[in-house]
């Protein structure tokens, strides 16, 4: 059994696979600087774990070639981003972790430490920062896998639901000098603003 907990070994699933209908194109492959939204995500979250990885995307999508593990849905596929964590809890089950930690591809911000302290605060624990409260971007039990089953079978859809649901605690960051670790990137305005904060002093 792999205990990730405190240690470095943490799985990470990156969600992506929304249809990203307000920025018109797979928005984690947008350029930021000269890297993607992806690539910055994947930068932050490996300099925190040596678990796997992965990519929560469909198989045929623009995603498809770019260097991870991709994990489709293979259930409540359209269902919002609770399908894509079921997906990160079923790929975590499935390799004997205990825990696994999310995230949207469209946070090129991430914290350099959000894989610790929600470690720390121990699972479920969702990010929070600016008096908002992150969903996605949380650790979870592999063992909420039959809950959060049910609960899409109930007809839940509404990540924060979910959050209720399972107890989550929130953690809470700070801005990072300028920026908010969380911000998200939606909308091509949105993508011009994150090109701002990026080179703001």
């Amino acid at each position: 059994m792999i205990r990730t907990g405190p240690s470095t070994d943490l799985p990470v699933v990156i969600i992506a696979g929304g249809g990203a209908k307000r920025f018109g194109t797979a928005k984690g492959l947008a350029k930021l600087g000269e890297r993607t939204l992806l690539a910055h995500v994947i930068e932050r979250v490996s300099r925190q774990t040596t678990g796997p990885i992965c990519l929560n995307a469909p198989l045929d999508s623009p995603y498809a070639g770019h260097g991870l593990q991709m994990l489709p849905d293979q259930a409540f596929v359209d269902c919002g981003p609770l399908a894509g964590l079921l997906t990160a809890l079923t790929f975590a089950d499935n390799i004997g972790a205990d825990e696994v930690c999310t995230v949207p591809v469209d946070t090129p911000f991430l914290p350099a430490d959000l894989l610790s302290r929600l470690t720390k605060s121990g699972a479920p624990s969702i990010a929070a920062s600016s008096g908002r409260t992150h969903p996605i971007c949380g650790l979870w039990p592999t063992a909420s896998r039959t809950a959060l089953e049910q609960a899409l079978n109930d007809g839940a859809r509404s990540a924060m639901r979910w959050v209720e649901l399972s107890g989550a605690r929130k953690v809470a960051f700070e801005p990072q000098s300028h920026i908010d670790p969380f911000f998200n990137v939606n909308t091509p305005s949105d993508l011009k603003t994150a090109e701002r904060l990026k080179d703001a002093p």
